[in-house]
């Protein structure tokens, strides 16, 4: 069975720090899943954001869901582009989603910097923050796993998008989860929200650096 895999990757620093993370979708034994999510701007107050899904060959599906709790609010479907346009109309104008962010890693001041890795022991991944010569964590993410023969198989994560409020006051991250073992192979995507607050950042020490050889 042919298996689709989605490389997505973000500058990888092999600084301090290192993580990895979950999924949403559960595969039935020996299927290919995929499921794709765009985020693509929120409400004036950040209560509520928008995506777009892709899962396989099916319709196309717009959603709202409330930034607290990721249920859902409303949802479109659209077979072709000219429902899709309607839909986003629709849901923008109704649900007040009038902030298409920034989209990339970096903030619309320009001067912090998100960045993911794996951890060292390959169960979560985190999601960090540059600052000029700083690096800061501003989550860990548990990646999702499956038991095969009486041990844990854990998901790679990798970042594929980062999508910041205009203000700058709000983070939305996607992570694409992919995990293949004998019976499962799925990459799904799931949304992870951050509000950026500075004073929360966990900053991480300094590397040490490698002492001098003695003469």
């Amino acid at each position: 069975m042919m298996r689709r895999f989605l490389y997505c990757t973000l500058v990888g620093l092999g600084l301090w720090a290192s993580g990895r993370v979950p999924i949403l979708v559960h595969a039935q034994e020996g299927a290919d899943i995929e499921r794709k999510v765009t985020v693509l701007g929120f409400d004036d107050a950040k209560e509520h954001y928008l995506i777009k899904i892709k899962a396989g060959t099916f319709d196309t599906v717009f959603m709202v869901r409330d930034l607290d709790t990721q249920k859902r609010v409303a949802h479109m479907k659209a077979g072709t582009k000219q429902e899709e346009r309607a839909a986003l109309k629709r849901l923008k104008r109704r649900h007040k989603i009038s902030d298409e962010g920034v989209d990339g890693q970096v903030s619309p001041d320009e001067r912090y910097t998100v960045i993911g890795v794996p951890s060292k022991d390959g169960k979560a991944y985190r999601i960090l923050v540059m600052d000029g010569g700083r690096l800061g964590q501003l989550a860990l993410v548990d990646l999702r796993s499956v038991v095969e023969d009486e041990e844990p198989k854990y998901a790679i994560g990798m970042i594929k998008q980062v999508l910041w409020s205009s203000d700058g006051k709000l983070i939305m991250v996607v992570l694409t989860e992919k995990l293949v073992s004998d019976t499962v192979s799925e990459e799904n995507d799931r949304e992870i929200s951050i509000w950026f607050r500075r004073w929360k950042i966990k900053w991480l020490p300094p590397p040490e650096l490698p002492k001098p050889a003695n003469p």
